[in-house]
């Protein structure tokens, strides 16, 4: 065993000798005299991790992600120990959707040799995963390594968004606005979370202020439009998301605009013939799906409602309006459990709506179950009374940071 070891440690040594070359030759981009040097040093080097290391990083440089991979993942196996293949292996696999396998990458980096943009790119794959929990314990280990790092606390900001909690997003989005003030990404959605938030004088300025830096922004032209519709600016808030069409065609943000200011003005065909352009685009958009699946309610059209309903609803659980319609269309198609099971999982989140109960009550009616039905009618009345007995404050427009 040992004379076999240490004949590996020879050949992996006359491997790096022969293979130096060829790492000089890439860090000149030379990529011709690279890859013929690692072409004929394939039969010496089959165990050396850092052959493949070499191989990957070739076809990196000629846009073969693949095959780059592939290299990457048998450097790896050979030394699992090797920070900078980890990293890049990972990396590498984030960046083409692959977020369950970058994640298995990335956590294997130690510590104490993990920077911050190894913790990002953790927290990213966690992200898309939508394991936010994961995903923001590795965005404060990047903020822990770098103070300043704008893109950590965008994340957190959104990861929140996504989950609802747009109480939790404001402070990181107003944070990330901090040290980048100039980015439209991230007004917009800080701008988007202050409306959800009813700060609609904030909101407005957040959305000003974008403006005067990024005067031709779509998003940010969008987000005016959004403070507008939510002020009851009806004809303000469709010139804005005309104008915010005409900068970027096919703008998704701006078709479901225009699809809520012509829905809250009655014209239910055309909101419609916006969001079915809007799905054209995204198909799985669940703003425009969720949307959509209103007005086909309205219509009693129940199973093309449930479908997109159903899309809206798979693609974000922060929404929980779109449950709860998802709920109405199940009961009116007849499918009182998973109408029932729906709601149940959204309670939590809204346990003190009064629609909630109301739902709950016509489900718990068409399954028979009449004194779970009285007891939500009894929860209704006491919201109600509540609503109508206590003292009642304008959420206030302006948000104090």
């Amino acid at each position: 065993m040992i004379a076999v070891l240490a004949l590996f440690a020879l050949v992996a040594s006359g491997c790096d000798e022969n293979i130096k070359p060829a790492a000089a030759a890439l860090q000149r981009n030379d990529l011709q005299t690279a890859n013929a040097i690692l072409e004929s040093a394939r039969s010496l080097c089959g165990q050396s991790a850092w052959f493949y290391e070499l191989v990957g990083v070739a076809r990196l440089h000629n846009n073969n992600a693949v095959e780059a991979i592939k290299a990457l993942e048998q450097s790896a196996a050979i030394d699992p120990a090797d920070s900078r293949v980890l990293f890049t292996l990972g990396t590498l696999l984030a960046q083409r959707g692959m977020y369950a396998k970058a994640v298995e990458y990335l956590r294997k980096i130690p510590d104490a040799e993990a920077d911050e943009a190894a913790y990002f790119n953790l927290g990213l794959a966690y992200s898309h995963l939508k394991q936010f929990e994961n995903a923001r314990r590795s965005y404060f280990r990047a903020i822990d390594k770098q103070p300043n790092h704008v893109e950590a606390y965008f994340r957190v900001g959104l990861d929140y968004a996504a989950t609802g909690d747009s109480r939790k997003a404001v402070p990181w989005l107003f944070r990330a606005r901090e040290l980048n003030g100039d980015r439209p990404d991230i007004a917009y959605s800080l701008a988007e979370q202050l409306l959800a938030l009813r700060y609609f004088k904030t909101a407005g300025e957040v959305v000003g202020a974008g403006l005067e830096k990024n005067p031709h922004d779509p998003l940010l032209t969008v987000a005016s439009g959004d403070v507008d519709q939510k002020m009851q600016n009806r004809a303000s808030a469709a010139a804005k998301y005309k104008e915010a069409l005409e900068r970027q065609p096919g703008l998704v943000a701006a078709l479901v605009g225009l699809a809520r200011v012509a829905a809250e003005e009655g014209k239910e065909d055309e909101a419609q013939k916006y969001l079915l352009e809007a799905l054209k685009i995204e198909p799985a958009n669940p703003l425009a799906n969720g949307e959509l699946g209103v007005i086909l309610l309205h219509r009693e059209d129940w199973d093309s409602a449930t479908a997109h309903l159903k899309i809206a609803w798979d693609e974000d659980r922060s929404n929980a309006s779109f449950g709860l319609e998802l709920a109405r269309a199940l009961r009116h198609a007849g499918r009182y459990p998973d109408a029932l099971r729906l709601l149940k999982t959204i309670q939590p989140a809204t346990d003190d709506s009064t629609p909630l109960h109301l739902e709950l009550a016509q489900v718990y009616s068409k399954m028979h179950r009449l004194s779970d039905a009285q007891t939500e009618r009894e929860i209704v009345a006491r919201l109600e009374e509540r609503s109508h007995d206590g003292l009642r404050f304008e959420t206030p427009q302006v948000y104090v940071h």
